[in-house]
């Protein structure tokens, strides 16, 4: 495995680790590789079964002793993981989703909660009220590290300079320490995360969705989740793709649920309603629907049958595009001369595919070359690229 993947990733719709997978096959000679590497035993799936639960029900005895062996090393009950567990409760302000059912909110309750509704835009995340929820958990809460889930680095950067303008006041709720988890952040700076914190300091972590199922930080005992995710989103009548930041989905929500009370009883906020979470799609948009197609095209016709379409090996797809997308994008790799009149690829085509840029960069950087201008229109696609 490699060292900059954690060994409990997790599958981001069945939440099954490799230990799980591993359990349950019966394969004792990875159950014992992914013990040695750290792999968590209390970490529960989607059915709310462990590592054990799988070996267990899949009569995997061999891998069931030894996972009973190393629990006792580890001091941990492996009895009771592999019966069903207590998920973390789901707490909030007014209107925030509940787990069992809550009274119906007032006729003062459903007024306040529609006016901050049409007081907060949907294409921002409300840092005041995320900064008042963390700071209130810091200073009157028990001991545990508080996740917070932000769509992207501006929120990050912006609340985390909240918290050091504030720190005076965090103090009185006792030390802290501030961590930010982003994917273009350096992993050494990102594995400092996983240390446990000293004595009476708490951990504050500020993680877009790469906390979900990429990494699983153990002492976790408090989630607030924003409720927002950046995406790319592609226009394919007008070409544009725009980074934004959406609502998450329903699988999302639970997801970042899961990810409080791993070692001991935890809580998650989530910052919007329960109409909201219902409006909420069930998974999250697939990206083939939502991005450019020209470079995914491209590649396609490396991989599908001799004189098959591009758009009938794309129909193909589980969630397949729409037919005028799919002919859009080849329209438009013709007019590059990408793609010949019988959607071959042409001579340039190859050498686009040699390229990590979208076609169009991809053509933008060899006609700069050909033309000897490579630095400024480098320096252009890198950014157009971002």
């Amino acid at each position: 495995m490699s060292e900059n993947v954690s060994p409990d990733y997790q599958h981001s719709e069945t939440w099954a680790t490799p230990l799980m997978v591993a359990s349950g096959r019966g394969r004792v000679d990875v159950v014992e590789q992914l013990l040695a590497l750290g792999s968590s035993l209390t970490l529960r799936a989607a059915n709310d079964w462990t590592a054990a639960s799988w070996a267990k029900s899949t009569g995997q005895q061999e891998a069931l002793d030894l996972l009973h062996a190393y629990s006792a090393c580890e001091g941990v009950d492996l009895l009771s993981l592999t019966g069903k567990g207590s998920p973390a409760p789901v707490k909030g302000l007014r209107g925030l989703t509940p787990v069992t059912p809550t009274p119906e909110l007032s006729a003062e309750d459903k007024r306040m909660l529609d006016s901050y509704h049409h007081s907060v835009s949907d294409e921002i995340v409300d840092v005041d009220l995320v900064h008042a929820l963390c700071y209130k958990l810091h200073t009157d809460q028990p001991p545990g590290a508080i996740l917070i889930f932000l769509p992207g680095y501006d929120d990050i950067v912006t609340l985390r300079d909240r918290i050091i303008a504030e720190e005076k006041q965090y103090l009185i709720g006792g030390k802290y320490c501030l961590f930010c988890l982003h994917s273009s952040m350096q992993s050494s700076d990102q594995k400092r995360v996983f240390r446990p914190a000293p004595p009476g300091v708490r951990k504050i972590i500020l993680s877009t969705n790469i906390a979900e199922t990429s990494v699983t930080i153990n002492d976790v005992v408090y989630v607030i989740d924003a409720g927002k995710v950046k995406e790319m989103s592609y226009d394919s009548m007008v070409g544009v793709s725009c980074l934004r930041a959406v609502w998450i989905s329903q699988a999302s929500s639970q997801q970042r649920r899961g990810r409080a009370g791993r070692c001991q009883p935890g809580i998650c906020y989530h910052l919007f309603s329960q109409s909201r979470y219902n409006s909420l799609q069930p998974h999250q948009t697939p990206e083939i629907l939502r991005t450019p197609l020209q470079e995914l095209c491209l590649h396609t016709k490396l991989l599908a049958p001799a004189n098959m379409p591009i758009a009938d090996f794309l129909a193909r797809a589980p969630e397949a595009p729409a037919f005028m997308v799919i002919r859009n994008a080849v329209q438009l790799l013709k007019s590059m001369d990408a793609l010949d009149g019988w959607e071959d690829v042409t001579e340039l085509g190859h050498h686009l595919l040699d390229l990590p840029l979208p076609p169009r960069l991809a053509k933008m950087v060899i006609t700069a070359t050909v033309l000897k201008c490579l630095d400024p229109v480098l320096t252009i696609a890198a950014c157009l690229a971002y």
